[in-house]
């Protein structure tokens, strides 16, 4: 049996209300340590919600023009269950070696011991030589908590890794896969989660989750740990390497990175830009995730005038079931309409959520992203999400072209065209319930009109080019009570106009 030393103790007494902070710390490891383990608890277990505090956070996140009273007493008992999980997930902690190196994150989700050793660790930390000298530690204590809060970390050593998790082999990518030029329709997820941080399953069980419900490709993107290097896909399973950054703003998503990103305690908007240069310096993409998500005790993240969007790709407008999160979402979908009309070139993507399984009772209810793409590889598909060429759907399948003289574009493409000279915007919309479509412009809603599972939509639009730079794009709703439901989004299209010299 493993003999586990004590090497660090500490409780931490935080009082009501009192500010959120980073404790950094750094816990001296002696030689002959060769493995690790990590406790956290907070003491009470959990926290009552106080009522008037509640109801002015439910106040402000269904704050919209376009939510009705009943709309909000629908939604009300699932925002107080989710408020009160929320309120309960703290503290969260990194863990790096004397050589800087990330050693593992406690996510507020997890229970009981975790590991990190030579050839063994728990999930959300990372396996490897354990070198002696002082481990850091950047514990992040929660501020605003309705009551007075300890929180307890304890951190052992130990010589003997025989209790520790073994790492299967099983984390590794199928050797001679080619990805042809095949260019069509990709079904995918492009963010998820794992018990490496939140999520509820291990990547191997969420991989084949998705590959039996017959997604093309995925992206892990647990938070604040490393990209998955070699994740247990299958040959015709795409797997996009990423993480999700937890920064002062709010989440961030990384996709198409293969390097580990750190946040500094402190770090600003100067520090983001870095953060997104470095991401397109390793080929990668930067979205914004779920921008109106609740913070508890700093408020609504991605605040639109706190920093430049210049170089920001993706923006997350739809992160979840529409039933829990419909207030984000219509925020998210005005928030993308004015950055458009700032002239920022960001595009539109759905994740699942977090705290949802994808099973056969869930899968018709959750949005999934379709990719016009040249293949399958992690290059191609980053490619065509590059270019804006997805959508966001349940179940109905969207088309949007612009047609002119001078050619014809998809969704996320522009064309350039004589001020005053015609364009054809050509709309189709198929396997769809009875509901209705809206086709949105720079300059608001263009239209508005019901289509029908009894035949195909297909509409012909037609327009003049102006001066500047003109945007449309579609969203596809269900008629229901007491809200329609979003079925679908696509991306824009842009239409230039110039005047000829």
């Amino acid at each position: 049996m493993t003999s586990w030393s004590p090497l660090f103790v500490k409780t931490w007494s935080i009082p009501a209300r009192a500010s959120s902070r980073v404790e950094t710390f750094s816990v001296d490891i002696p030689e002959d340590i060769t493995t690790l383990r990590f406790h956290c608890r907070h003491d009470p277990p959990t926290l009552t919600l106080d009522a008037a505090w509640a109801e002015d956070h439910f106040s402000f996140y269904t704050q919209h023009p376009d939510i009705t009273l009943e709309q909000r007493t629908f939604l009300h008992d699932t925002f107080w269950h989710i408020l009160h999980q929320k309120m309960n997930r703290f503290p969260t902690f990194w863990i790096y070696d004397s050589r800087n190196g990330f050693r593992g994150r406690w996510d507020p989700s997890f229970t009981g011991w975790k590991i990190v050793g030579p050839l063994q660790a728990s999930d959300g930390f990372t396996p490897g030589f354990l070198p002696a000298g002082p481990l850091l530690v950047e514990l992040h204590l929660p501020g605003g908590l309705p009551e007075p809060v300890s929180i307890h970390l304890e951190i052992e050593g130990a010589q003997d890794p025989a209790e520790t998790k073994r790492i299967d082999s099983l984390f590794s990518s199928p050797e001679g896969s080619i990805h042809p030029v095949q260019i069509q329709w990709y079904i995918g997820e492009l963010r998820e989660h794992t018990t490496r941080s939140n999520g509820l399953r291990s990547p191997e069980e969420t991989i084949q989750a998705y590959e039996a419900a017959g997604y093309h490709f995925l992206a892990l993107a647990d938070h604040g740990v490393p990209p998955l290097e070699t994740p247990p896909v299958k040959s015709g399973f795409t797997s996009i390497h990423a993480q999700e950054l937890e920064i002062p703003y709010g989440h961030a998503l990384l996709l198409g990175v293969h390097e580990y990103t750190r946040i500094y305690p402190g770090e600003g908007s100067d520090d983001l830009s870095g953060i997104i240069y470095t991401t397109h310096l390793q080929g990668g993409l930067f979205g914004v995730a779920h921008p109106f998500s609740l913070r508890l005790f700093s408020g609504p993240s991605w605040n639109p005038d706190a920093f430049d969007w210049k170089g920001v790709d993706l923006l997350e407008v739809w992160p979840g079931r529409w039933s829990e999160r419909f207030p984000e979402i219509l925020k998210s979908f005005d928030l993308w309409d004015t950055l458009l009309n700032q002239g920022h070139r960001i595009f539109g993507f759905s994740g699942k959520g977090s705290g949802i399984l994808l099973d056969p009772s869930t899968v018709e209810h959750i949005p999934k992203t379709l990719v016009l793409s040249e293949g399958l590889s992690e290059t191609q598909i980053l490619a065509a999400l590059k270019q804006g060429h997805f959508y966001a759907t349940i179940e109905p399948a969207l088309a949007l072209r612009l047609e002119s003289e001078y050619g014809e574009v998809l969704m996320g493409d522009e064309m350039k065209i004589p001020v005053d000279e015609p364009f054809l915007l050509q709309v189709d919309v198929s396997r769809i319930e009875r509901g209705y479509l809206k086709i949105k412009t720079n300059e608001g809603i263009y239209c508005q009109m019901p289509v029908s599972s009894t035949h195909e939509t297909h509409l012909k639009l037609y327009e003049r080019a102006r001066p500047g730079v003109q945007w449309f794009r579609l969203e596809l709703y269900r008629f229901g009570q007491p809200l329609d439901e979003l079925l679908a989004f696509g991306n824009p299209v842009f239409v230039r106009g110039f005047h000829p010299v």
